[in-house]
Formats: structure tokens, C-alpha cells, sequence
């Protein structure tokens, strides 16, 4: 059935892949329909019902940053319900791909999911069973396995990349497997008394860097993570500028130390645990080749040296605590260990961070993310002759010299379809304007033209009525009116014909027209094999 072949071909991964365009529920439901023709060669005629999760109160209230679209599909009798969870897309998925799938520790976008399941169904007066299938990509896929498993939300459940499922966020989300557990084990506090491990810390810090640095670059990178201002220390250049800063700049200085004093500790802890990992950390990621080993050195050498400034500039500060309580006083040596643990803030903020961006190894890393897409899986399934990019699918051949031809089939589709509807609409507009000409131009003159000869023969055949009628006879009592003659014209109407406009009008159209149909020919005889394809531009005008 129709149903059926969303699933077993690849239109469930490419609706899946659309979600992260937030279409509006018509171009949404042309969307589902274009993808439909294109892979199955058929044309989708069933009913499309959309709702959108921005729509559900009840799920925008847990305010999880959840994302998500649910379709209640139609045809033949047939009714399935299908939700699209979102994959991670801003910092608030970021945040809970730590939080959850990473650290164990929140399960609030795996809860909005189930909240919008029963808000789809109440939304469209579904009964309990009809049957709920789940399409997601990485944190959406892992949102509908949660609440999938333990709540037996979905039906069936399809999904590119989805992220891990740690026992800890299990533990945490499912009453029955917590008291499991605890019961067991005999325990009550066991995700309390585990701490984040090394890849939890090194993507947290990760996620407050380019949080901060999306902000506002390397300055806002030392305000969040450091809590100071760079500009502070921009006049900093010798031992004087410390003692003139604490001199007429109290305030400022103040500021300045104990911001580090507090955000200090916890920015070295991180570090500290990348930097004792880091030979594990990079050294896995050269040897799957996504860096190459000189970008593994300087990483390793840059977070290293990053952890070596701030450890001064933590020693100094706290060997300085006089200053930092009682501010009233700085020795020499004082001085001179925070002159150089400024320095060494600067540097480290700048120089270590230049160094790892010149390496371009953040470039590389790319792949990591390319490879995560929902491209990556379409194309490996693709075959030779077909692929896709972006949202599109891409048909290739060879020409006579052997050299491939791409050919973007979903925008050439696009093209075929949209020109076709604007071209109906052009023909249908001038369909219109003939009409209005001939009824309420050329019909309309005829009409008051009969309508003044009706009269005319009215006066002209009762002359008597006529003349009785104009107080005629009251003033010429001994005259008889025997007859009456109308002396006047009616004018043919003049200016009024359009067929020639009209003609060159349509002609427009025709010739707009043919160029398609010739770009639709030339695309056919570029792929004669696919014997679909022509069905396909036949069909697309239906969406």
C-alpha cells in the first residue's frame, strides 16, 4: 500500500532531513508529496494533516527546547500517524545532548516528545490505535527511543545517527527501571555519586567556548568562562601598569580578581581532565583520519600549554590572598606574579587558540559532522547513478566523452511543476480577461443597443401612447399624432476588440511553455533508462 513505501524507500529519511527547514504546513505537505513522487515514481493522492510542536501548549510549556512536527497521513483506508522528532540544532539541543544522552543527567526533550504524541492525538481526534511511527535524526532519534522503550510511545521507530542510550538517562526516566535497579543493587543515590566522565567535561567545555565565541569572539569567550574583561588588561604591559591599575582603577582590579578567583577552579578542573586525556582524545581521532598528526601534536600541545598559564595565574592569585581580602596592599613579588599571570591570560586566550585555528584542524573536524548528516546514509544507499545533496536528489549519466553529468532531478521537477502551475495561471487569467471582454464589453454594448432600438420601435409604433404620454395631446387638441419617426444613430462599438492583444498574450505563454517542455525532454533524453522519469514530469503537475 502507499503507507508502506514511506518507510521501505528512502522518503522517510528525506522528510526526516526536512524538518530542519521549519516549512509551513502546505509547503510541508508539497514537500512530502515532491520527495514521495521522486523516489517511489508514484504520485501520492491520500490526505495530509499537519501539526506543528510550536502549536502544542502543553509541550512548548516544558520549555526543552524540543522541536518537532507530527503528520497524520491517509490513503486507501489506511491511517498512520507519523512524528518527526528534530535533531540538535541550537544550544539548547546541545545543552541536552550533555545533559541527557552524554552525562545521563536530563531527560526533559525525551518527556516534551511523549507530551507531544498525546497532544497529536488529541489534536487530531485520533483513536489509541492507530498506529505511531517515529522518524528521527540523531537527538531526535534518541528523544523517540526513550520515551519509545519506556513509555511504548511509538509503534515503530526510524532513525539516522541516533545518539547513545546510556543506562544512567534510562535510570533516570523510568520509574520501574529505577526501582529495578535500586532493588537489586540494593542503592539510592547511584547517578548522585557518579561523577561526568572525560568526554562529558570535554564536550562541556567545548559547548561553553562556542557558545561564547558565536557571542562575540575571544572576548566573550574570557567573560564566560573566566568572568573577566580582555580590554582590562590591555594596558597591562609592565610591573607599573599593575599598581597603577590597583591605584586608579580599584575598582576594575577588584573585579578583575575575583572574578578569578571564582570562575578559576572549576575552567582548570576541565581543562586539567582534557589535557591528562589528551593523547586518548586526539590520538583516536588522527588514527580514524580526522586530523593528521601534526594538528594531533599542536592540540595537544596548545591544551597543555593552556592549562600550564592558567595554573600560574591560578597560583598567583591565591599566593596573593592579601590582596584578594583585604586589598590594601601589594608587595613587589606580589606585583610581579600577577603582571605575569595577566600576561599569561592574555597569551593563553590568544596565542593558543591562533595556533589551533591556523592548524585547521576545526576544518577537519567538519567531516565529523558531515558524516553524522542524514546525506551521509542516503548516499551510501544510493548506488552509482542516483545521490543527493542537500535536500535534493541528483540523477548522473556519462556523455559521449565519458565525462559524468549531474542533473539536480528535484529541482528540475520543481522547475517543471511551478512553471506549469504559473503558466495554467497565466492561461487562465487571459481566459478570464477574454471573457470579461466579450461580456461586459462587446455583450454588455449589445444589450443597451437592443435595449434603445426596443424603445425606438415602442415610440415609433404607437405614436398615439407616445404623443399622450408628452402632454401632446392636451396642448394640440385638434391635431392627431398618426406617426412618429426617431431621427438617430447607434454607432457601431469602436476600440473594443482585443484579439489581437489577446493572441499576442497567449502566444507568450505558449513559447514560455514550450521552453520547459523542451528542458523536460532534454533532461528525459539525458536518462532514457528510467523508464519512471517521464511518468514523474507527467505526474509532478498533480502535486
Amino acid at each position: 500500500m502507499s503507507l508502506d513505501k514511506i518507510t521501505s524507500t528512502n522518503v522517510w529519511m528525506r522528510l526526516t532531513n526536512t524538518e530542519y527547514d521549519n516549512l509551513k504546513p502546505d509547503e510541508l505537505e508539497v514537500k512530502f508529496k515532491s520527495i514521495y513522487l521522486e523516489e517511489t515514481g508514484e504520485l501520492f493522492e491520500g490526505e495530509v494533516k499537519i501539526y506543528h510542536s510550536s502549536d502544542s501548549k502543553n509541550t512548548s510549556n516544558l520549555e526543552s527546547g524540543y522541536d518537532g512536527t507530527s503528520l497524520l497521513i491517509s490513503e486507501g483506508g489506511e491511517e498512520k500517524l507519523y512524528v518527526i522528532n528534530q535533531g540538535s540544532v541550537d544550544g539548547a539541543d546541545w545543552s541536552e545532548n550533555i545533559k541527557g544522552p552524554f552525562a545521563g543527567k536530563s531527560t526533559k526533550q525525551a518527556e516534551a516528545t511523549k507530551v507531544f504524541v498525546d497532544d497529536s492525538k488529541n489534536h487530531f481526534g485520533i483513536e489509541d490505535d492507530t498506529e505511531v511511527v517515529s522518524f528521527g535524526h540523531s537527538l531526535g532519534n534518541h528523544n523517540s527511543t526513550v520515551t519509545g522503550i519506556v513509555d511504548d510511545t511509538f509503534d515503530e521507530i526510524y532513525g539516522v545517527n541516533g545518539l547513545q542510550l546510556p543506562p544512567l538517562e534510562v535510570y533516570d526516566y523510568d520509574p520501574t527501571f529505577f526501582e529495578a535497579v535500586n532493588q537489586h543493587f540494593g542503592i539510592k543515590n547511584l547517578v548522585d555519586d557518579i561523577p561526568d566522565d572525560v568526554i562529558a567535561s570535554f564536550r562541556d567545555l567545548a559547548i561553553d567556548y562556542s557558545v561564547a565565541d558565536n557571542k562575540g569572539g575571544v572576548n566573550e569567550v574570557a567573560s564566560q568562562l573566566l568572568g573577566i574583561k580582555l580590554e582590562y588588561l590591555e594596558g597591562i604591559e609592565g610591573n607599573m601598569d599593575v599598581l597603577q591599575w590597583y591605584a586608579f582603577d580599584h575598582d576594575e582590579f577588584d573585579e578583575t580578581i575575583k572574578a578569578l578567583k571564582d570562575n578559576l577552579p572549576p575552567l582548570l578542573e576541565k581543562v586539567s581532565v582534557i589535557t591528562q586525556n589528551a593523547d586518548t582524545i586526539f590520538g583516536r581521532l588522527y588514527e580514524e583520519g580526522y586530523i593528521t598528526e601534526d594538528q594531533k601534536n599542536i592540540m595537544i600541545k596548545e591544551v597543555a600549554n593552556l592549562e600550564k598559564d592558567l595554573s600560574e595565574a591560578y597560583a598567583a592569585i591565591y599566593e596573593n590572598a592579601d590582596i584578594n581580602e583585604n586589598l590594601n596592599e601589594l608587595s613587589l613579588y606580589g606585583d610581579y606574579r600577577l603582571y605575569k599571570a595577566f600576561q599569561k591570560l592574555k597569551g593563553s586566550f590568544t596565542g593558543s587558540i591562533e595556533n589551533i585555528l591556523n592548524s585547521g584542524i576545526l576544518e577537519r573536524l567538519e567531516s565529523i559532522k558531515d558524516s553524522h548528516s542524514i546525506n551521509e546514509m542516503l548516499n551510501a544507499l544510493a548506488g552509482s547513478s542516483k545521490s543527493y545533496s542537500g535536500k535534493d536528489l541528483i540523477y548522473t549519466t556519462t556523455s559521449a566523452s565519458g565525462e559524468p553529468i549531474e542533473v539536480n532531478m528535484s529541482a528540475a521537477l520543481r522547475l517543471y511543476r511551478e512553471g506549469a502551475l504559473i503558466f495554467e495561471d497565466k492561461m487562465s487569467a487571459i481566459a478570464k480577461l477574454e471573457k470579461t471582454v466579450h461580456e461586459e464589453i462587446q455583450l454588455a454594448f449589445k444589450e443597451e443597443r437592443n435595449k434603445v432600438l426596443d424603445e425606438i420601435y415602442h415610440i415609433e409604433s404607437n405614436p398615439k401612447g407616445y404623443a399622450y404620454s408628452r402632454g401632446w395631446m392636451h396642448r394640440y387638441p385638434l391635431y392627431e399624432v398618426e406617426s412618429l419617426k426617431v431621427m438617430d444613430n447607434v454607432f457601431p462599438l469602436e476600440k473594443a476588440d482585443l484579439n489581437e492583444q489577446i493572441y499576442e498574450m497567449k502566444s507568450s505563454v505558449d513559447s514560455a511553455y514550450k521552453l520547459i517542455e523542451d528542458y523536460r525532454k532534454a533532461v528525459e533524453d539525458l536518462f532514457a533508462e528510467e523508464e519512471k522519469l517521464s511518468q514523474m514530469f507527467d505526474l509532478v503537475r498533480g502535486i
